[in-house]
Parts: structure tokens; sequence; C-alpha cells
């Protein structure tokens, strides 16, 4: 499991309602001419990477304007190594000439981390950074973190061996996420549970949480996952999550 951060500026200003829609392009265009199989990815139903919207570095919200003089960055994370790797490094060969819609964007930094296994603590919180919703009967949207809805999204990734968590705090709002033809509602803020299976639930971290993980919604921070670089550290004080 891996977790990448790109940092890029832009040359012009610009507006993008919905940044991760584009940012989701971007991302099949690099993995086109590598070893990763795009049609075979663009079919799978249940996308197995996170995307998250781009956010200005030092700010906690999702934005829309894009300045020449502002620092922007975005994070993919995923369940799957060889997708992350293979688009870092695409992205890094193609670095001099990437679009982001029409707009060129110009890459600064990527940060890589992998998942390292240790033990954690059965109680985890949950930081649901942007909106998280479930997709219910006749397509209803279900904008509650309801840990039913959070098992049964993970059982579809095969994640068996999880149990029903105690809830000992949560905390937020909804949040509406504006795309192209449509707008979805989900919520943002964190939860804490006590769990016997808490690795179970850490896949959360890598692989988003709920309906659109790969466009946007639901980008999801365990704190337990833990981070060394100050960088990330100070992007996840900002989400407000400890770390």
């Amino acid at each position: 499991m891996i977790e990448t951060y790109v940092f890029f500026k832009v040359k012009n200003d610009f507006i993008i309602e919905n940044s991760s829609e584009k940012l989701h392009g971007l991302f099949f265009k690099m993995l086109k001419n590598t070893q990763i199989n795009t049609e075979k990815l663009h079919s799978q139903k249940n996308k197995p990477f996170s995307l998250s919207p781009v956010y200005e570095y030092g700010y906690d919200k999702s934005i829309t304007k894009f300045s020449k003089n502002k620092y922007f960055f975005f994070r993919i994370a995923s369940i799957q190594d060889d997708l992350i790797l293979s688009f870092v490094k695409a992205l890094t060969l193609n670095s001099t000439e990437l679009f982001l819609d029409k707009y060129p964007i110009y890459i600064d930094e990527v940060i890589t981390e992998t998942y390292q296994n240790k033990d954690i603590q059965n109680e985890i919180t949950i930081n649901f950074v942007s909106p998280v919703t479930f997709r219910g009967p006749n397509n209803i949207n279900i904008p509650i973190p309801d840990p039913l809805h959070i098992i049964n999204f993970l059982k579809k990734y095969g994640i068996n061996d999880i149990d029903y968590p105690k809830i000992t705090y949560i905390e937020g709002k909804s949040h509406v996420m504006k795309y192209s033809s449509f707008k979805l509602i989900g919520f943002v803020g964190k939860m804490k549970i006590k769990t016997h299976t808490p690795k179970s639930y850490l896949i959360l971290h890598y692989l988003g949480t709920g309906y659109s993980h790969a466009k946007g919604m639901g980008v999801t921070i365990i704190d337990a996952a833990t981070t060394a670089n100050q960088k990330i550290r100070y992007i996840w004080k900002r989400w407000g999550i400890n770390a």
C-alpha cells in the first residue's frame, strides 16, 4: 500500500470547478504508456485507488481558483503499489508537458511513502478529508459514515477480517462536492473507533472511503498510518489531523 503527494505550480491564473475530475483524466493519461492495463482499470467498478482534489498548500479546503503565485498539491494513494509507482515514473518522465484540463502545470516535488507494517492500537481515528458518501438502493446517496457501510465497502475489496467497531467520538458536517454535471453531498470530519481489527480499517488510508473515491470523494487519513515527512505532517495538521 502506498501514497503520493504531488506538489506543483501553474503559469497562468485559471478556474476549474472540480479539479479531481481533471486529475482523474491526467492519472489515466500518464498510465497509458506504462505496464498498467488502463482499459481494465477504467472498467473496474471498484477502483483500487484514492484521488484527492487539488489543495493549495497551507489550506484545508480544495480549490477552484488557480493562481501563478500559489503552491498546490494533490494526493493519490492505492492498495496496489505498482499503480502509483508507474504513475510517479510517468509523471517524472513527462514533467515538462503536463496539463490539468487545458492548463499547463509544473511539478515541483513528488513525495511517496509506502505502508509500514507495525502494531497499532485498537482505537484509531478515521479522518474524512473530503466528503464521504455511500451508494444505497436505487442509487440513493447516504452521506453518513455508518460503520456498516464502511465494512460493506471494504468487503468489496476482499477485506473480510473486520469487526463492527464501537464509535467513541464523531464530529463533522455535510459538504457539497460539485462535478461538471451533478453534485454530491458527503460527510467531512472525524470518527474515533475501537476495534479488534484496526489494520483492516487502516486500508481506508490508501483506498479512500465510499462512492467516487477515485474522483475526489472520500479522501481518508488514518492517524495510525503516521508519517515522518515534515511536509506531509504539515498538510495533515492543516486538515485537522494529529500528526
